[in-house]
C-alpha cells in the first residue's frame, strides 16, 4: 500500500523528497491548464531530478463533482531556477479547465485535480523521480495529491450571430464569452464586412460597453458607408480573421490570452437596415418674385444621371411638364445636401399649391454617394413645396367650401387663400354679417382659424339656425382697423350678402 508523502515527518539526512504542505507552497495549474507544478520539500537536497522521463509514472485525475477522467501527462520538466518543482506537461486536448459551461456560456461545475505518482511499476524501463544527493532518495508512491486550481476561463469568446443597425451604418457582433469583457476593448482588427460581395470599410470597431455583463460580449463595427436595404438579393456577411499580434486578438477578460477567438468567412448578418434612412427628397420649395416655373427639390447628398428621372410636380392638384432637371450642391444647415431644378413648361402663381412627387425609376437612378449606391426612395405621397413668392392677391370668400355647421350656431367661411394663411386677424374681425331668412341676426364672434384648419374665419352667432333656412353671409370691414386680411397682408375686399351652404339639423 502507498504511503502519502504529506504525513512523512522529514527531519532525517537521506529522507525522500515529498510534496510540499505547506500554504505558501502548494502545487497548482498553470493559468493555460497545460501544466502542474509539483512543488516538493527536501531538507537535505538542491532539488530533484531528473528532469524528463518520468511522465509514465504520474497520472492525473480531473473531476467535475463525481464525474472523474484519468489522463497521462506527455512529458516532464524541471526549471533550473525552481529545482524542487516537477512541471508535468499535458497534451492540449488532455488540458484542464476551470469549470464546465453550458450553450450559453455560463459556468456550470468547476474542474477540481488530483495527482498519483506510481514508484514500483515499469521496472527499470522508466526512471523514478529522486532528489540530486550522491546518495538519493527516491521519492514514494503517493495517491489524489490535491492540487490548486488556477486555470482561467478556458473557453474561447464563441461567435454567436450579428446583425446591422437599422441606420446600416454599424454591424454588431455577439459573442457567447462567460468572462465578459471581450478584450481589446478598442482598435479590434480582423473583421470584414460586404453587401452583395462588395466590401463595405470599417472606420471603428470596439466593444459596446465594457462595463455591462450582456454588452460586454458585443463587438460594434462602424462603417464608412450606409448598408443597402435588405431586397433577398443584396446580403450582408461578415468574416473575422485572426490578427497575427496576439495583442488584438479577441480573447476573454482574463487577458491571459490563452484562448482566442477563432477565424471564420463569409456568416451571415441579419440586415436590419431600415427604409428611414435611404437617400430621400427632404424639402421641396418655389422661386421668388410674382410669378415662377422653376421647383427646388433639396435631399441628401446624391449622385446625379445625366438625365435623372421619377420627379414630379402638380400646381392645385393639376400635373404640369418638366422640362429639364439640373442639379447642384448646397450646404444647408451645416449638412451636405444636393438640390434639384425643375424647369417647368408652366408657371406658378402665388395662390397655386405645388406639390411635387417622386417615384423610384427602373433606370436613370438618383442615388446616396456611399458605396452601395442606395437608391432614393419613392415618396408614399406628394409632399407640398413651400410656395415663396411674393402675394399681392387679396382673398375672396369661397362659397362653395364655405358652410353652416350642423350646430345652427356656427357658420365656418373658407377664402381663396392657399399660401398666406392664416388669415388675421384671430380674433374680433369686423365687420360681417349675417342674414336669416331675409333678416339679420346679432354675431357673437367672429374668429380667424389656424393654418390645420380647412376653413379661415368662424362666426359664431347667438340665435340657432333652423335646417331649411336662406343664410347669407356679408362683409363691410374693409379699412377698418380690425379688417380681414391674409398673412401678406393682402385685405379682404367688402362684399354683399353671399349665400352660404346650410347644414343645421336644429
Amino acid at each position: 500500500m502507498s504511503e502519502d508523502l504529506r504525513n512523512t515527518f522529514i527531519a532525517f539526512s537521506g529522507a525522500s523528497p515529498g510534496i510540499s504542505t505547506s500554504l505558501t507552497n502548494l502545487s497548482y495549474t498553470s493559468f493555460d491548464g497545460k501544466r502542474i507544478y509539483l512543488n516538493f520539500e527536501d531538507i537535505d537536497s538542491t532539488g530533484l531530478e531528473p528532469a524528463t522521463g518520468l511522465q509514465l509514472r504520474f497520472s492525473v485525475t480531473k473531476k467535475f463533482g463525481a464525474i472523474a477522467t484519468t489522463v497521462t501527462p506527455s512529458s516532464t520538466f524541471i526549471d533550473a531556477s525552481s529545482p524542487k518543482t516537477l512541471q508535468l506537461v499535458l497534451a492540449d486536448s488532455d488540458r484542464i479547465v476551470d469549470s464546465s459551461y453550458n450553450g450559453s456560456g455560463v459556468a456550470l461545475t468547476a474542474q477540481t485535480v488530483f495527482v498519483s505518482y506510481d514508484s514500483t511499476g515499469f521496472g527499470s524501463t522508466v526512471t523514478k523521480l529522486s532528489d540530486n544527493d550522491t546518495q538519493k532518495s527516491f521519492v514514494t508512491s503517493f495517491t489524489g495529491v490535491g492540487i490548486t486550481n488556477l486555470t482561467k476561463e478556458a473557453n474561447a469568446p464563441l461567435y454567436n450571430y450579428s446583425t446591422t443597425s437599422t441606420d446600416g451604418t454599424k454591424v454588431y457582433v455577439y459573442y457567447t464569452e462567460a468572462t465578459p469583457p471581450l478584450l481589446p476593448i478598442t482598435s479590434i482588427s480582423g473583421f470584414a464586412v460586404s453587401q452583395n460581395g462588395s466590401g463595405i470599410a470599417i472606420s471603428s470597431a470596439y466593444v459596446l460597453d465594457p462595463a455591462s455583463a450582456t454588452n460586454g460580449k458585443v463587438i460594434v463595427l462602424d462603417l464608412n458607408s450606409r448598408l443597402g436595404v435588405d431586397d433577398s438579393t443584396n446580403p450582408v456577411t461578415l468574416t473575422y480573421t485572426q490578427p497575427i499580434s496576439d495583442f488584438y486578438k479577441i480573447k476573454d477578460s482574463t487577458g491571459t490570452g490563452l484562448t482566442y477567438a477563432v477565424s471564420f468567412a463569409g456568416n451571415a448578418v441579419t440586415n436590419l437596415t431600415s427604409t428611414t434612412f435611404l437617400p430621400r427628397i427632404t424639402q421641396a420649395y418655389t422661386g421668388t418674385g410674382v410669378s415662377g416655373n422653376i421647383v427646388y427639390v433639396r435631399m441628401s447628398t446624391t449622385t446625379t444621371p445625366a438625365s435623372p428621372t421619377g420627379f414630379g410636380v402638380s400646381y392645385t392638384n393639376v400635373a404640369k411638364t418638366i422640362s429639364s432637371i439640373g442639379a447642384s450642391a448646397l450646404v444647408f444647415s451645416g449638412v451636405a445636401t444636393t438640390v434639384y431644378l425643375l424647369t417647368m413648361s408652366s408657371y406658378y402663381g402665388p395662390e397655386d399649391i405645388v406639390t411635387v412627387n417622386y417615384t423610384q425609376p427602373v433606370s436613370n437612378f438618383v442615388t446616396d454617394r456611399t458605396s452601395n449606391a442606395n437608391k432614393v426612395a419613392s415618396l408614399s405621397s406628394p409632399i407640398k413645396a413651400s410656395n415663396i413668392l411674393t402675394d399681392t392677391t387679396a382673398p375672396t370668400l369661397d362659397t362653395t367650401n364655405s358652410y353652416i355647421d350642423k350646430n345652427g350656431q356656427d357658420i365656418y367661411l373658407k377664402f381663396t387663400e392657399n399660401n398666406s394663411r392664416p388669415m388675421l386677424p384671430a380674433t374680433g374681425i369686423q365687420t360681417f354679417n349675417v342674414s336669416i331668412d331675409g333678416q339679420f341676426t346679432p354675431i357673437k364672434s367672429a374668429t380667424g382659424l389656424g393654418i390645420t384648419f380647412s376653413t379661415d374665419v368662424k362666426l359664431s352667432l347667438y340665435n340657432k339656425i333652423n335646417y331649411n333656412s336662406i343664410v347669407k353671409v356679408g362683409y363691410s370691414g374693409d379699412g377698418g382697423t380690425v379688417a380681414l386680411r391674409d398673412s401678406s397682408n393682402n385685405y379682404v375686399a367688402n362684399f354683399e350678402p353671399l349665400l352660404i351652404s346650410n347644414y343645421g339639423v336644429w
